[in-house]
């Protein structure tokens, strides 16, 4: 009786570990960590010329919060331990440029690279760890933007309705998806290029900057040609957050960058447009 009743509670306590393993189960795992979109802030910094000192020089409501902050994120998965220095004030010198050769002029806030280097004059966003580690940042398979096939190009256009006729991948991801940077066919003075995102499902949604021009020199930017330049945007980051998929990227032009930020939140694929730019003048 004994022997029996030893192994009925064997067998017991074996399914309740099998239960417990079991994703789905009462005992799986709901600790599942989820990116809170608030928690990427609107701390975007740029970098001095040696990339050892970050400048934070957008609004930020509560600068107290910013000595909690700890980690800057860059292009292409860069991700760097910061830490708060101290308010800057400007000065005299102040051209009112955004470059790192104006970088000791301006006001802002400094921070500290305490491991490794900044890429020069460039943009980052600057988060606390804890709250947007990098394993939550979506990991782009690929290096660098990848052409579109012709086939590619006419499966995106037949989505849009209009012929594609300039298409990179500027990211894919494990799951399948894709964000894309595409240019469509000129309709007279009116053109169209879009930052889509192709789903699992080989669906697309698109977020379109159409552009008018009687110049065809200079279309998104003065002296583009009406060609896009996928070296020219810059993935900040790519990440799942409970609002949706999100991006943010940074788009340069000949004197200056804007920073986009887009949320996919089931519905539609939308630029948040947080109205972050730098004028950096002829550097």
């Amino acid at each position: 009786m004994k022997k029996a009743l030893s192994i009925t509670i064997s067998m017991l306590l074996l399914a309740a570990m099998l239960v417990s393993c079991t994703p789905g189960g009462s005992g799986g795992n709901t600790n599942k960590f989820t990116l809170q979109y608030a928690s990427l802030g609107n701390a975007y910094a740029f970098s001095n010329e040696s990339g050892t000192k970050l400048i934070v020089f957008t609004q930020i409501s509560d600068p107290n919060s910013l000595s909690g902050l700890n980690a800057a994120i860059g292009a292409n998965g860069q991700y760097l331990p910061v830490a708060f220095d101290k308010k800057q004030n400007s000065n005299s010198s102040d051209t009112g440029n955004y470059n790192a050769y104006n970088f000791n002029n301006l006001e802002g806030y400094l921070f500290n690279v305490t491991s490794g280097t900044a890429k020069s004059n460039t943009t980052y966003l600057i988060v606390k760890d804890s709250l947007v580690p990098q394993s939550s940042l979506l990991a782009n398979t690929q290096n660098g933007p990848v052409v579109m096939t012709h086939e590619q190009k006419v499966d995106m256009g037949n989505a849009k309705g209009r012929a594609a006729n300039q298409g990179w991948i500027l990211a894919s991801f494990a799951d399948g998806r894709q964000l894309i940077l595409a240019g469509f066919e000129p309709q007279g003075h009116n053109y169209l290029m879009s930052i889509a995102i192709k789903g699992k499902d080989g669906k697309y949604k698109f977020m379109d900057y159409p552009a008018t021009s009687s110049d065809p020199s200079s279309v998104w930017r003065v002296d583009d040609q009406g060609i896009l330049d996928p070296t020219l945007f810059a993935i900040l980051l790519c990440a799942d957050t409970d609002k949706g998929f999100t991006a943010i990227l940074n788009w340069k032009g000949a004197e200056g960058e804007v920073t986009l930020l887009l949320l996919d939140d089931s519905t539609v694929f939308k630029d948040q447009d947080i109205g972050v730019s730098r004028y950096w003048g002829a550097y």
